[in-house]
């Protein structure tokens, strides 16, 4: 579907409508439209009724979309992308279920004016002409909205600067989208994600106020209620919860966008990494108990923006310093087991590690994919039969972002000793008791004692066993309470 393969004397574009497709291929979708077709009148014009836009398909694969391309589509389990997508698809809402894969870039019109896109097709790659940067205008009934689409130059409708996937109903994202599936560099390539992904876009009579995932930070938009926070929403590490993406309810997880391959998903984790508590408030972080832990019930699930397996555990267990991030070790693997193995679960971006029924003491735990050490337990993208699956991706330490998922794992205390340690502070993690082996060595004795005034005299944040933020005599008080208790064992 071209525009160089009419004459300029023909009426509009190539164009498909039809309400309904069951299977459609096209090799390169270089300009015009895919829709319903349905054009209802009213009093001799034409509404612009957006329900009516939309195609029902069961399966379309396209080889690439310049931008001068629209796509209307609903209800389709599986849209591919075989090459780069520069243009528009339009969609109701994205379902669970149903997926959007992209194998090449998501990208704007300055790449495809370079003539670096490429296409998929069956006689081999295909190059997009060297757009201009001032488009044509389209003449398909509906290609075009300036406000949602864009305008790249006064006068030019229905031709975006950045390709976009756009949600016409707010917060209803609960589908999967791909991009770069075919990544087999192994690299996380943000360059390839320069596109937006538009969630909540109304309609041109009713506009809404949407959510835009963009790895740009000035198109990035997440309208809240205290207020724009843009900086959530830059991608491909956006920080907006999916549930909020998706309007399920707090605590269930929505649909995710994934840039292969895919990175973890901090704001869908659960509890949330400790690592965002560590250098800030240690009495708001969540903690899990160590008797539902024991009892196999799950204790932690490691979320990622696109859907992952492995052919054994995937993820290792590291005990870590209980004051600090150093890393002392993987538990043995008899302690804990994942669900990563499992190809038919029911939350595919989702590893749930439990305990195994036997005793793990409380303290600080590290989640890492297992990597090239243990190559049979790999954490891989999940990206279907075809696909070479990557290894996940663990970005590096940045203000916002951690190399690793941490979590705590409190001892069951007796209330009453509790209490006697921390007053009435209404301390959340009044439960770990833990902090009177202060050297972790599994044992409380004199040694405790001096690991603690070493950290105490440096004003060591290790010594900050109150967790308030400071290092002073209160945290001796503290400690000693603990010490004497005999630390857990006074239970």
């Amino acid at each position: 579907m071209s525009e160089r393969v009419h004459s300029t004397q023909k009426f509009g574009k190539a164009r498909v409508e039809t309400p309904l497709i069951g299977s459609l291929s096209v090799d390169s979708f270089d300009s015009g439209s895919i829709w319903s077709g349905r054009l209802l009148s009213e009093n001799s014009e034409m509404p612009f009724d957006m329900s009516d836009n939309y195609v029902a398909c069961d399966t379309l694969s396209i080889g690439c979309m310049g931008p001068k391309a629209d796509l209307w589509v609903q209800d389709c389990p599986l849209l591919s992308i075989k090459g780069d997508l520069f243009g528009e698809i339009h969609l109701p809402r994205l379902n669970a279920g149903e997926t959007i894969m992209i194998d090449g870039r998501f990208g704007d019109l300055q790449a495809a004016a370079a003539g670096e896109g490429l296409c998929q097709a069956a006689g081999g790659n295909m190059q997009f002409p060297g757009y201009e940067l001032v488009p044509a205008i389209e003449s398909s009934p509906r290609s075009v909205w300036p406000e949602v689409e864009g305008e790249f130059a006064v006068g030019a409708s229905g031709v975006a600067p950045f390709g976009r996937i756009i949600l016409e109903e707010p917060s209803s994202l609960n589908g999967q989208i791909i991009i770069d599936a075919t990544n087999s560099t192994g690299a996380h390539r943000p360059d390839r994600w320069t596109g937006d992904i538009v969630i909540g876009s109304g309609t041109p009579l009713t506009p809404g106020v949407p959510v835009v995932l963009s790895t740009s930070p000035i198109r990035a938009q997440y309208p809240t209620a205290t207020g724009p926070q843009p900086e959530s929403a830059v991608a491909p590490l956006y920080s907006i919860p999916s549930s909020l993406l998706a309007g399920t309810a707090s605590g269930t997880r929505g649909g995710a966008v994934g840039l292969v391959p895919f990175a973890r998903y901090e704001a869908d984790c659960n509890p949330e990494n400790y690592r965002y508590f560590e250098e800030t408030n240690h009495s708001n972080a969540p903690f899990l108990n160590e008797d539902n832990f024991v009892a196999g019930a799950v204790a932690a699930e490691v979320a990622y923006y696109g859907p992952v397996f492995s052919a054994g555990k995937g993820l290792e267990l590291n005990r870590v310093n209980r004051f600090n991030p150093t890393l002392l070790g993987p538990v043995g693997d008899t302690l804990y087991t994942t669900d990563a193995a499992n190809g038919n679960r029911a939350k595919p971006r989702v590893v749930a590690v439990t305990g195994n029924n036997e005793v793990l003491l409380g303290g600080r735990f590290a989640l890492l994919p297992r990597g090239t050490a243990s190559p049979t337990d790999d954490l891989l993208c999940d990206l279907g039969p075809g696909i070479a699956p990557p290894l996940t991706f663990e970005p590096a330490d940045s203000a916002t972002r951690f190399a690793r998922y941490d979590f705590l794992l409190a001892e069951p205390c007796s209330q009453t000793q509790c209490s006697q340690c921390f007053g009435d502070m209404g301390f959340p993690l009044n439960q770990f008791c833990f902090i009177a082996d202060h050297n972790n060595d599994d044992g409380i004795d004199g040694d405790d004692v001096i690991a603690f005034f070493t950290d105490w005299e440096a004003s060591n944040q290790n010594a900050d066993v109150n967790f308030d933020n400071g290092v002073d005599g209160d945290d001796i008080s503290v400690f000693f309470c603990w010490w004497d208790a005999g630390g857990c064992n006074a239970n």
